[in-house]
C-alpha cells in the first residue's frame, strides 16, 4: 500500500500496493478492521520501508548483546529472520524499529526509513506474528540436531514493545511491552506483558512501576511457546470518557483477548500521565520495536552451551479499527493491602473501589485455582482457612458490575519464615546552595532482618555507594537544576531488600 498524508494512489509497481477494505476483525467480529500498513511488505510514497534494522549498543539496559544490521536477514518472501550469534566473547543480534531518525546515532541504521507510530489513528490494532527464538548452534552439537533440551534457550530475551516518540527521559512517557518471553523464573511456555512508568505503587511488581513495571496478564501456552508461530495483538483507542486524553488498551494472543480493556486513566503512580503524554505527543505516538536480546535482568545469563539462536518475524501489520467502543467498562478493585495474624492462620485483604468503572454491585475473591471463595460489597475480607505455616498465598479479585464482571487481578500474600530484609525508611534529602551535592539521610527499617550495610544506586540502579552509615552525600552533581533519581536498599547477610526510589528536585 502506498501511503500519503490523506490520499491513496495507485503508483508504479516499484512500490507495493494494497487496496484498503474493511472486514470483521479477527480478534473481535463485532468490530471492523481495515489493513492500513503491512510494515514488512509495504513501502511509503518516498520508496522507503516502514522499518529499519539498527547497529545499536543498548547494553545500558542490562542485556549483553549489541545490535548489528547483519543479524537482521530479509528473506525472499519479505519476512525477517533475527539472529543472535556469539563470536569472540560478544553476542550480536538483530532488531527492527519504526522510529524516526534510525539512520542517525545512536541507532546507526545504514539506510533511512519511514516512520510509523500509533499517532496514525485514534483506534488502531497492531499484530505481530513470530516464531519465538530457539538455539540453532551449541558447543555439543545438540542444537544443530534439534535435540537440545529447552533450557539451552535460557538467556534469550525476545520482545515486541513500544516506546514513545519522546524517549530520551525513560520512562517519562511510558513504555508498552506487548510481549516478552523466556523470563528466567518461568518455563518456556510463558510470555508476559508489562507497562513501565515513573513512581511506586502496590499494583506494580515489588511496588516499582519504573523498573519492574505494572504487570498485565501473563499467558501460558499448553506447549513450549516456540513450538509454533503465534500472533500478538495490541489494540489502542482514545477513551471517550476521559477528560485528560486517556486511552483504552487491550492485548491479544492468537486473536484471543489476554488482558484489558485497560483504561490508562486508572493506572497508579504516574501511569495515567505518562501514557497520556506518550499517545498525545504532537510529534508522534508510540513506535514499534521487535528484537532478540540476550541476557539481562529479565532472561538471565545465557546457557553456556548456546552459540547461536534464530527468531522468525513472519508479519507485522497495522489496522484501522471501527465498530464497538467499550465506553462502559467494569474495572477491578485497586490499591490492595493485607495483614496476617501472628499464628499465620488468618489473612485479611483490603482494597479500594476502581476508578472510571461502571457501578460495582459486589466484589469477589477467588483462590489460586480461581474458585470463588467470597462475594460481597464490602472492601475487606478475611481468609480463616490458612494452615498456620509460612508461604505464598495467591488470590484473584474482581468486580461484579451491573453490566458484567471485570478481569481478575492477582494478589499474592507472602508470609515469611523469618523477618525479611526491609529497605530504609524516612528518606530525606538536602542539596547545597551551589547545586553540586545532595545529602541523603534515612532511618533503619524496623521489623527487618539485621541490616549490615545500605546501598545507594543511581537512576540506572547501579551501586554508587555502600556502607553502614544512615546518610551519604553525592558530590558528583553538575551544579544545575533538575530531577536526580536514587534507589536505596538494605543488605542483610548478603540478601538485598527491595529498592526504594527517591527523587530529588533541585529548582
Amino acid at each position: 500500500m502506498i501511503k500519503t498524508k490523506n490520499l491513496l494512489f495507485i503508483l508504479p509497481s516499484i512500490f507495493s500496493c494494497t487496496f484498503a477494505f474493511s472486514s470483521p476483525c479477527s480478534f473481535d467480529k463485532t468490530k471492523s478492521c481495515q489493513l492500513v500498513t503491512d510494515i514488512l511488505q509495504d513501502k511509503a510514497s518516498n520508496g522507503l520501508n516502514y522499518y529499519a534494522s539498527t547497529n545499536y549498543d543498548h547494553r545500558i539496559s542490562g542485556e549483553i548483546n549489541v545490535y548489528d544490521t547483519s543479524k537482521t536477514i530479509k528473506n525472499a518472501d519479505g519476512t525477517l529472520t533475527l539472529l543472535a550469534d556469539l563470536a569472540n566473547g560478544l553476542w550480536k543480534s538483530g532488531e527492527i524499529m519504526t522510529r524516526a531518525n534510525l539512520n542517525s546515532p545512536p541507532f546507526n541504521s545504514p539506510v533511512p526509513s519511514e516512520v510509523w507510530t500509533t499517532k496514525e489513528t485514534k483506534h488502531g490494532y497492531m499484530e505481530v506474528n513470530i516464531n519465538l527464538p530457539v538455539c540453532t548452534k551449541s558447543t555439543d552439537g545438540l542444537c544443530q540436531q534439534g535435540k537440545n533440551p529447552s533450557n539451552y534457550n535460557q538467556g534469550l530475551w525476545p520482545a515486541i514493545w513500544m516506546m514513545p516518540t519522546y524517549d530520551s527521559n525513560w520512562p517519562q512517557n511510558g513504555e508498552i511491552d506487548i510481549m516478552e518471553a523466556y523470563l528466567k523464573t518461568t518455563a518456556f511456555n510463558v510470555t508476559t506483558a508489562t507497562l513501565h512508568f515513573n513512581g511506586n505503587a502496590p499494583q506494580c511488581g515489588g511496588g516499582d512501576c519504573r523498573g519492574i513495571g505494572y504487570p498485565l496478564e501473563s499467558h501460558q501456552f499448553p506447549q513450549l511457546a516456540y513450538a509454533n508461530p503465534h500472533t500478538w495483538g495490541f489494540e489502542w483507542e482514545a477513551d471517550p470518557s476521559s477528560t485528560k486524553g486517556g486511552y483504552i488498551l487491550t492485548g491479544y494472543i492468537d486473536n484471543v483477548k489476554t488482558w484489558g480493556p485497560l483504561k490508562t486513566d486508572s493506572l497508579p503512580a504516574d501511569g495515567a500521565n505518562a501514557l497520556q503524554r506518550g499517545f498525545n505527543d504532537p510529534n508522534g505516538g508510540y513506535y514499534l520495536i521487535v528484537n532478540l536480546a540476550v541476557g539481562g535482568p529479565y532472561a538471565g545469563a545465557p546457557n553456556p552451551q548456546m552459540q547461536s539462536a534464530t527468531m522468525h518475524v513472519n508479519s507485522v501489520k497495522f489496522y484501522q479499527v471501527g465498530g464497538t467502543t467499550p465506553t462502559d467498562l467494569c474495572n477491578p478493585p485497586i490499591d490492595f493491602s493485607s495483614t496476617y495474624t501472628p499464628d499465620k492462620k488468618n489473612v485479611t485483604l483490603l482494597w479500594h473501589p476502581p476508578a472510571n468503572s461502571t457501578n460495582v454491585v459486589t466484589y469477589q475473591v477467588k483462590d489460586w485455582q480461581k474458585r470463588v471463595l467470597w462475594k460481597d460489597n464490602k472492601l475487606t475480607w478475611t481468609d480463616t482457612t490458612l494452615p498456620g505455616t509460612s508461604g505464598k498465598f495467591t488470590y484473584f479479585l474482581s468486580s461484579v458490575c451491573s453490566n458484567g464482571v471485570s478481569q481478575d487481578v492477582e494478589y499474592d500474600v507472602i508470609i515469611p519464615d523469618a523477618p525479611q530484609c526491609l529497605p530504609p525508611t524516612n528518606i530525606n534529602a538536602n542539596y547545597s546552595s551551589d547545586k553540586k551535592s545532595i545529602n541523603l539521610a534515612w532511618t533503619a527499617p524496623t521489623q527487618s532482618m539485621p541490616v549490615s550495610t545500605y546501598q545507594v544506586r543511581d537512576w540506572l540502579k547501579r551501586v554508587i555507594w555502600q556502607g553502614s552509615l544512615t546518610n551519604w552525600t553525592d558530590h558528583s552533581l553538575p551544579g544545575t537544576s533538575g530531577k536526580f533519581t536514587y534507589f536505596l536498599n538494605s543488605v542483610c547477610n548478603n540478601q538485598d531488600s527491595t529498592m526504594v526510589q527517591k527523587d530529588v528536585i533541585i529548582n
